[in-house]
C-alpha cells in the first residue's frame, strides 16, 4: 500500500510538471531560452531555437537592447580605425545578448567585425543570419559572403606564417638571389698613396652562398687577398648562417656581411672596427 501511494504522488508530480510547462506562453519559454543562452553562449542549437521563436512571436525589442545597438551604430558611424569597429562590435554583442532572437543583430554583426578585420567572428554571425533567410537571392548573397569571409581567413593564416622570423628571412634571399652587389676600392677610399692599387670585390647570392670575386685593376705595393697582380680571382665562398655571411680573413679577423632589408645593398663589419661599409647593389 506504501509503494502504491509513492508511485501514486511521483506520477502526480510528473503530471504536474508536465502541465506546467505545457501552459507556458510562448513568450516565458523565450524568456527561459534566453537566460539559458546566456548561460551557454556556444549553444547554436539553441540560439537557432530562440531565433525562430522570436520570428513567430514577434516580442518587443527590450530598451537595454535598443540601448546597446544605438551605442553600436553611433561607434560604427564614427569608426576610424578596426580598434573603432571593434569597439562597435562589442556594443552590439550586448544588443544581442539581450534580444538574441533578432536575425538583424547577426548581420549587422557580420558587417561589424568584417570592418574590424575579424573575419572569423563575421562569419560566424553570417553563418547564424543566412538560416534566418527565406528568400533564395539573399541566401545566395549571405553564403557568397561567407565564402568570401572564409578568403579573408585563409590570408590572414597566410600572412602570419609569412610573418615569422624564418618566413622574413626566406623572402630576402628570395629578394637577392641572383644579385650583384660590387664594391669599389681605391687608394682614395682606402686610405693608401694614389697609384697603391685599385681593384672590385664582386658579391654575387647564389643558393645561400655568397660568391666573391676579385676583380683587380692595378696594384703596385701589397697584396689583395693573398694576389699581388692584375686579374680576376675567386675570393671567397661563404655559406649563409644565423642572418649573415660571416668571411674570415687571411690576418684571423672576421667581416660579418648582411642583406640590407631592402634587398639593395650588402653591409660590411669588420670584428676590429665599429663602421659599417656599405656595398651597393650593381
Amino acid at each position: 500500500m506504501k509503494i502504491t501511494s509513492q508511485l501514486f504522488i511521483a506520477a502526480f508530480a510528473f503530471l504536474a510538471l508536465a502541465t506546467i510547462a505545457y501552459a507556458q506562453s510562448p513568450r516565458e519559454q523565450l524568456n527561459q531560452m534566453v537566460q539559458q543562452l546566456q548561460k551557454t553562449p556556444g549553444d547554436d542549437a539553441l540560439r537557432e531555437k530562440i531565433i525562430k521563436l522570436g520570428m513567430r512571436i514577434r516580442p518587443a525589442v527590450p530598451d537595454a537592447a535598443e540601448k546597446y545597438e544605438g551605442r553600436a551604430k553611433f561607434a560604427f558611424k564614427n569608426a576610424k580605425s578596426t580598434a573603432d569597429y571593434a569597439d562597435a562590435a562589442r556594443e552590439y554583442e550586448q544588443a544581442v545578448q539581450t534580444a538574441p532572437w533578432i536575425p538583424g543583430y547577426y548581420s549587422d554583426l557580420c558587417t561589424i567585425y568584417e570592418k574590424a578585420g575579424q573575419y572569423a567572428d563575421a562569419k560566424r554571425n553570417c553563418e547564424v543570419y543566412v538560416k534566418t533567410l527565406v528568400d533564395r537571392s539573399q541566401i545566395s548573397e549571405t553564403k557568397q559572403r561567407i565564402a568570401g569571409l572564409e578568403f579573408g581567413i585563409e590570408k590572414v593564416k597566410q600572412q602570419a606564417v609569412a610573418d615569422t622570423p624564418e618566413a622574413r628571412e626566406a623572402a630576402l634571399l628570395q629578394k637577392v638571389e641572383g644579385a650583384r652587389f660590387v664594391a669599389r676600392h681605391t687608394p682614395e677610399n682606402l686610405g693608401l698613396k694614389p697609384g697603391t692599387m685599385a681593384y672590385d670585390e664582386i658579391f654575387e647570392i647564389k643558393d645561400r652562398t655568397l660568391h666573391i670575386t676579385l676583380r683587380i685593376h692595378y696594384i703596385t705595393s701589397g697584396s689583395v687577398y693573398g694576389h699581388r697582380q692584375p686579374g680576376e680571382y675567386l675570393g671567397d665562398r661563404i655559406s649563409y648562417r644565423e642572418g649573415a655571411f660571416t668571411q674570415t680573413l687571411n690576418n684571423g679577423q672576421t667581416a660579418v656581411i648582411r642583406i640590407r632589408p631592402d634587398g639593395q645593398g650588402l653591409t660590411r663589419q669588420y670584428n676590429n672596427a665599429e663602421y659599417k661599409f656599405e656595398i651597393p647593389r650593381n
